[in-house]
């Protein structure tokens, strides 16, 4: 029996070709609990049925929309849906006709056959012969009971210019109709992802259609469609005073062809902003060393262009997640599948059919993957050892004395062998968040009181701590010290350090466990990843401040995470079978053993970062004095393949000086601007600031690093260098993102909130094992965080407090 009457509710379902574009969209919307117009829909089956004229249909076609009708009553609003209508071939706005403010049956059924009318209309006609389309020309109408709207209008899910991650609402009194026929110039409010306004609002009058609470509500319900459609949304919707009311979704039509780049999981694999020789060295070549590689093992060779699935984005990495998505669907994976991993997201659409016959060979391939890769600890670790033996050949190599293409010969074999150190850094940081996920699961349900974060702290002796334990062996020497002394390594003044340390047997010894030290971690940085910066051995004051600074603290107890680990394994295996206690145990050390291997092959990569830093500045030196470059510092600005042209003659250095001179400005107008986390199509998103807001509460959420809680001031750090003298455990540290150079300040304060990381982000791992609240992935805290405002930190809830209002500094 045909379907004449769809009704808009939650349980009914229904295809395109049955209710066309608008009343899928709508049908659509009640599924996922989005608040909608009640109503019906009239079958596309009804429309060709009363075309077919059959005498003995039409009187069943109009009763059935007579009984539909009587269901709703009251005025009614009667809108042609097109099978054709918002493809990516065409929208047909306004071409079909919609009528407001209908009210009885009889009314009703005439403007349903109004409607159907309409389609052959002369403008239709026109419209379709422009386009030069194959449509399906079957109509549905969407009936449904009015709105009685204070304000209504239109609203994009994401900037339809640009493609920015926010939400551009236009708004009007009354109905919206005229704002989308553009009758009238509407409000006008961007909103952020995180809520704040990115642009003043604009107004058309002295009385706003919404009030600027009710425009971020709209803008949160927004995201939300968006999100859920896995597409930016062009939204109609109305505010009847009480809540609001969405009466269309569909994509956005400029942006329906554009790649979606996200920053969210490469932030902490390449945080901060990347000069274009760190990009060009490392940085793009991850597609290929680790993307490339996994996804022709996966999928076949070439089947993903890895070329682009990565861009340097206002000096940013952005992650196409568009392609990326696509790539792990084909494996029946979520499109989210790394989000899923390292930031610990719900998966989104999720495939309902793991195998099939479609995906049979893909499949194969992924258990093949896992099978070889999931065991691959005695692999990582044999490449460890050998990686250490290649390395010392480096170590001791006299660079300054090498010829330039002896040089260029050292870049490009560091070059390909960091290639390989990435994809074991991925390697073992995909083995490791799977089994921390299985980890968390099983610790939830069999004991959900227990943060699962605390199985993992206590777990001394791990890599991310070894230099921080040097450097508080050497801070218990500068203890026993007199005041002067410790006064002089404070400064960091490095001619009185050796001269007062010299002085005294102890200060030897002090000075001599420095040398050791630079020696064996003098390779670490503010960033490891980032070869442009300064390592720990060319800022030897700053060794000695933080010498200085770790004397002057009660030294970190580790004693807290390890009881907290305690406890916690006592109740989860308390609450498990023998058997299931055995697994447990087993994914509980495995999940540790990649937690530290993974340590290890990033101080990898951060060694042959530095490695290549001294290499790349003994060539920018000779080219300085050659007239090539006007200071060392500016071969950061070129690219790899520039570098090796200006170094061969074959880039001419007044063509390099102008280069370098264009990237730097443009450096530092990018270092003043805030990008969105998500872009579409890479399209410049605008260089707009933050409309600041000044509220007396607010609380930023984040994801849970490091369980516990701490009341103190908010101390922004953005490089450890320069952090402040006085750190002291009624500090809560504010950072972008934190690598094994930034640990010793975690050593002297009282709780940390970092802009990147998940709950295996170093950040985390270091604040488990001191027991320090963190709350990591907290957009913005650099900004959004006064220096000296009063913070609460909830790590195990991952929310941070801003204007408390406490006035106790001590830990809670």
């Amino acid at each position: 029996m045909k379907t004449y009457i769809v009704p808009l509710e939650a349980g009914n379902h229904a295809s395109k070709t049955e209710v066309g574009g608008k009343g899928l969209s709508l049908l659509w919307l009640a599924q996922q609990d989005f608040r909608t117009a009640p109503g019906f829909i009239v079958t596309t089956a009804a429309y060709v049925d009363d075309q077919l004229e059959e005498a003995k249909t039409q009187p069943q076609i109009e009763e059935a929309i007579r009984v539909a009708y009587r269901g709703v009553g009251g005025r009614v609003a009667v809108r042609s849906s097109m099978v054709s209508e918002d493809s990516a071939e065409a929208s047909f706005a306004g071409q079909l006709d919609t009528h407001l403010n209908v009210e009885g049956e009889d009314a009703v059924a005439q403007t349903v056959r109004a409607c159907w009318a309409s389609m052959s209309n002369p403008r239709v006609s026109e419209y379709i012969k422009q386009r030069n389309g194959n449509f399906d020309m079957a109509l549905a109408v969407v009936v449904q009971k009015m709105v009685e709207a204070r304000a209504a209008g239109v609203a994009f899910s994401a900037d339809p210019i640009t493609g920015e991650d926010a939400v551009v609402i236009e708004a009007t009194h009354g109905l919206g109709d005229v704002v989308a026929g553009g009758l009238v110039t509407p409000d006008r409010w961007v909103v952020s992802t995180d809520g704040r306004f990115l642009e003043p609002p604009m107004y058309s009058s002295n009385t706003p259609a919404l009030t600027e609470a009710q425009a971020i509500e709209l803008a949160g319900i927004l995201r939300q469609v968006g999100k859920k459609a896995g597409s930016p949304q062009d939204v109609e919707w109305a505010w009847d005073g009480r809540e609001f009311i969405l009466l269309q979704a569909r994509p956005i039509a400029t942006l329906q062809d554009r790649d979606t780049y996200s920053s969210r999981f490469i932030t902490e694999m390449v945080p901060g902003m990347v000069k274009p020789l760190v990009w060009s060295t490392t940085t793009s070549t991850i597609t290929g060393n680790v993307f490339a590689y996994i996804f022709d093992e996966l999928l076949g060779r070439g089947k993903v262009d890895a070329s682009k699935l990565i861009k340097r984005i206002y000096a940013r990495v952005y992650v196409n997640i568009t392609l990326l998505g696509a790539a792990c669907e084909k494996l029946g994976l979520p499109a989210n599948f790394f989000e899923t991993l390292t930031r610990g997201e719900r998966p989104t659409n999720v495939r309902k059919s793991f195998l099939s016959f479609n995906n049979l060979p893909e499949k194969f391939r992924l258990m093949r993957f896992v099978w070889r890769n999931s065991r691959a600890a005695r692999r990582i670790e044999r490449f460890i050892l050998r990686r250490h033996e290649e390395l010392e050949s480096f170590r001791r190599l006299e660079i300054s004395a090498l010829t330039q293409e002896e040089l260029l010969t050292a870049l490009d074999q560091l070059k390909t062998d960091h290639g390989e150190t990435q994809r074991y850094v991925i390697l073992t940081a995909i083995n490791m968040s799977v089994r921390n996920r299985m980890l968390g699961r099983m610790t939830r349900r069999a004991a959900p009181e227990v943060m699962p974060g605390d199985l993992l702290g206590g777990s001394s002796p791990s890599h991310a701590l070894n230099a921080n334990r040097a450097l508080l062996e050497m801070a218990a020497l500068v203890r026993e010290m007199d005041d002067a002394a410790k006064q002089t390594i404070l400064s960091g003044d490095l001619d009185a350090i050796h001269a007062a340390l010299n002085a005294t047997e102890a200060g030897k010894s002090l000075l001599a466990a420095m040398t050791r030290f630079i020696a064996h971690f003098g390779f670490l940085s503010a960033n490891g990843t980032d070869f442009s910066l300064p390592a720990w051995r060319e800022t030897p004051s700053m060794l000695w401040q933080m010498v200085g600074r770790l004397a002057g603290q009660q030294q970190p107890s580790l004693s807290d995470a390890a009881e907290r680990k305690t406890r916690a394994l006592a109740k989860v295996r308390a609450s498990l079978s023998p058997f299931k206690r055995m697994r447990f145990n087993r994914l509980l050390a495995a999940t540790l053993q990649y937690l530290d291997l993974r340590e290890r092959v990033s101080a990898l990569i951060s060694e042959d970062a530095h490695l290549m830093r001294r290499v790349y500045l003994a060539l920018a030196d000779q080219l300085t004095a050659q007239g090539a470059l006007e200071a060392r510092d500016d071969i950061f600005f070129l690219s790899y393949e520039e570098a090796r042209q200006l170094t061969r003659g074959a880039l001419n250095a007044e063509e390099a000086k102008r280069l370098i001179a264009a990237r730097q400005f443009e450096w530092a107008k990018d270092a003043e601007f805030d990008p969105p986390e998500v872009v579409r199509g890479g399209a410049s998103a605008r260089r707009r600031g933050i409309v600041e807001e000044e509220k007396s509460s607010e609380v930023l959420t984040g994801i849970s690093g490091s369980a516990g809680v701490a009341l103190g001031r908010a101390r922004i750090v953005r490089d450890p260098a320069h952090a402040p003298q006085n750190l002291s455990r009624e500090d809560i540290l504010v950072v972008p993102f934190t690598d094994v150079g930034w640990t010793p300040l975690l050593a002297c304060i009282g709780g940390i909130v970092a802009e990147t990381g998940g709950q295996l982000s170093h950040t985390a791992i270091v604040a488990r094992e001191y027991g320090l609240p963190a709350v990591v992935s907290v957009k913005r805290a650099t900004q959004r965080v006064r220096e000296g405002q009063r913070l609460l930190v909830d790590g195990g809830e991952g929310l941070v407090y801003l204007n408390h209002g406490a006035t106790e500094t001590e830990r809670i």
